[in-house]
């Protein structure tokens, strides 16, 4: 006895499938561009003068003394990004006599470059809500600031090798999210993703100035030195 294709467990068509749209160039008569119209810090290291790092265990360093060294880092090319406010300037190099307004926050600990080593993340609390997001890498003995941004941010995470910031858009109900990731060939964390989503229901974004990149809220463990702050995110992530 035969039996029909539709008895349980058969196979059932779906339907033809839609045919494949190759994607389509628009005015390709035009010239492409040459350069790019702004510098977003991507890609941009310094090395940090002074710092050395024994073993290549960047969890012995002091936060602060790295914030301070990197303060007269020279940068491999100038986007600005890596400047902070003078006065932000002014509370990093009183951290030790003014503990309680040093704007270095705890640091996070994550392996982002895929070396079997953990980077440094740091935050540094600027004016008007703002942020800096510093990573630093052990490099040879030294140590290599491998990403400098800042945004007015809603949180920073740290997701798998990623560093993700989320940041307020002016369009009500939506927010920025940018993803950085360790780049082998440029050597620096890049952002690899840059986008615009829906805000979650449960929070409602606020709505500060939009700067050039993306946002924060850290997710490794995080070691308290003195005159650091705890951060207000929450944090989870390997030790």
């Amino acid at each position: 006895m035969l039996s029909g294709c539709g008895a349980a467990g058969g196979l059932k068509s779906a339907g033809d499938a839609p045919s494949a749209v190759e994607p389509k160039a628009l005015w390709p008569e035009l010239p492409p561009a040459s350069s790019a119209p702004y510098d977003y810090g991507e890609g941009e290291t310094a090395k940090i003068p002074g710092i050395r790092v024994t073993g290549g265990d960047v969890r012995r360093l002091d936060p602060v003394t790295v914030a301070q060294a990197g303060l007269k880092a020279k940068t491999d090319r100038d986007s600005g990004l890596d400047e902070l406010p003078d006065g932000t300037v002014r509370q990093i190099e009183a951290c030790r006599t003014a503990p309680e307004d040093c704007p270095v926050l705890p640091p996070y600990y994550r392996d982002l470059t895929g070396d079997g080593r953990d980077e440094l993340v740091l935050g540094i609390r600027m004016p008007d809500q703002q942020l800096a997001v510093r990573v630093y890498m052990p490099d040879g003995g030294g140590l290599t600031r491998i990403m400098s941004t800042y945004d007015a941010v809603i949180s920073v995470e740290l997701a798998g090798r990623d560093l993700i910031m989320r940041a307020p858009s002016v369009i009500p109900g939506y927010e920025y999210r940018t993803a950085w990731s360790w780049d082998d060939r440029q050597r620096a964390m890049l952002p690899t993703r840059d986008e615009i989503l829906r805000t979650p229901e449960h929070r409602k974004a606020p709505r500060p100035k939009r700067t050039p990149t993306g946002t924060s809220t850290p997710s490794a463990d995080a070691t308290a030195s003195p005159g650091t702050s705890t951060p207000s995110g929450s944090a989870t992530g390997t030790p």
